[in-house]
């Protein structure tokens, strides 16, 4: 009896250290967005009312203008205070002050430590001319706004929001601590700048994350043609060049119907990824999950990053403006979250040569992705069963013994 007893208990411990083996996959657990409206202006000087949530993944009309949401339960990167609406009213210098304090810079040594995350909430700011041309520099500003509107890939702030925020203003370039600080303050993945100088017009794109560099371009104006007529024009090729640079077109988005972000249907892993509106990726194409890392302090998207592929899959259709992928090799599930981002070759080949100037410094990203381990999804779906396999067979003969008894 003892010897029987002390074979049930060795069985026991074995059948529960393999139920919790890190080897075993465990299902995508499903992120869950609550429901809300958002309105197109806020109508009241309440600080909530500026800070309305958008529905999950949820797309707006191209004509409708957004407000930056505020980002739902996102990791504070830096050390800054909040700043309350007191900070705004007669106390706003010295509450920044305060702010700027907690912000330090960021050296070379520290900049590798940041991975990118998804762009979707940006803000572009006044273009500063010097107090020149204002009238056209308003029309570009709205410019520039519409263009990021059509893609329904970005969540662009509004005037008023701007305004209540006491940041509409023209601004040049930034230095980290204060794209940190409006970053802060606007909730914002993406600060835009654009300014004149001399002859040219020079458009920044600052990471609300770190305060560093994603892109910078300048394009000199016509020098037979007034700066006040091409001060429109040249504001949207700056940035449709942006637009182009962005080393990757979707995101990945959890199944509304599901409530996942990686879908089994038998030996086959779906997932989603909202690629906007202005999207033309196809069917058969293939799709790469890519981490973007931080390597120097050049711009993150012109020669900054380094590109590690996690995931691989093909497009089975394309409709909505989100596509239905077959992942085929992948590293872990455990890296396909909500909003990872998902680079297509043939997609960015397409934009670079309708809307990159000529000029453009823009990486080849294709050529500078480093592959991960990848294993085909189906080694991850047997291994899994196998696991489970033994598992069972091994809590079956516990079962059996404890019976015996």
């Amino acid at each position: 009896m003892p010897i029987k007893l002390l074979w049930t208990i060795v069985l026991i411990i074995c059948a529960t250290s393999l139920a919790q083996s890190p080897e075993v996959i465990a299902p995508v657990q499903s992120v869950q967005t609550p429901e809300s409206s958002v309105s197109e202006e806020p109508t009241s000087p309440d600080p909530t009312a500026a800070k309305q949530e958008l529905p999950a993944e949820q797309k707006t009309p191209p004509s409708t203008e957004i407000q930056i949401p505020p980002p739902s339960q996102e990791i504070n990167l830096n050390p800054i205070k909040e700043i309350t609406e007191e900070g705004f009213d007669g106390k706003k210098e010295k509450a920044e002050q305060e702010i700027k304090a907690d912000i330090p810079e960021v050296t070379p040594e520290q900049a590798n430590k940041y991975f990118h995350e998804t762009l979707r909430r940006v803000v572009i700011f006044p273009i500063d001319t010097q107090g020149n041309y204002r009238k056209e520099a308003e029309l570009a500003w709205w410019k520039v706004r519409e263009i990021l509107n059509e893609y329904q890939r970005f969540l662009v702030a509004t005037k008023r929001f701007l305004t209540q925020k006491e940041t509409f203003q023209p601004r040049s370039q930034l230095k980290i601590s204060d794209a940190i600080l409006l970053g802060q303050i606007l909730e914002s993945d993406c600060l835009i700048t654009t300014y004149i100088q001399g002859r040219s017009l020079t458009m920044l794109a600052y990471a609300g994350q770190d305060g560093m560099l994603l892109w910078k371009k300048s394009l000199d104006f016509n020098s037979s043609k007034p700066i006040a007529q091409q001060l429109e024009e040249s504001s949207e090729k700056l940035i449709r060049d942006f637009i182009a640079t962005i080393p990757y077109h979707g995101f990945q988005i959890v199944d509304p119907l599901i409530g996942k972000t990686v879908i089994e249907e038998g030996s086959t892993l779906i997932a989603k990824v909202d690629v906007g509106a202005k999207s033309t990726i196809l069917a058969g194409e293939k799709v790469q999950w890519i981490e973007i890392e931080r390597v120097n302090t050049q711009p993150l998207f012109q020669g900054g990053a380094k590109y590690t592929v996690y995931a691989e899959g093909t497009v089975v259709k394309n409709e909505n403006q989100i596509l239905t992928v077959e992942i085929k090799r992948l590293i872990s599930l455990d890296k396909l979250q909500k909003k990872s981002v998902i680079l297509s070759s043939e997609e960015s080949k397409r934009l670079t040569s309708q809307h990159a100037l000529k000029d453009s410094s823009k990486p080849e990203v294709p050529t500078a992705l480093v592959q991960g381990e990848l294993r085909d999804s189906q080694d991850h779906n047997s291994e899994k069963k196998s696991l489970f396999t033994a598992l069972a067979a091994i809590i079956n003969i516990v079962v059996v013994i404890l019976l015996a008894f």
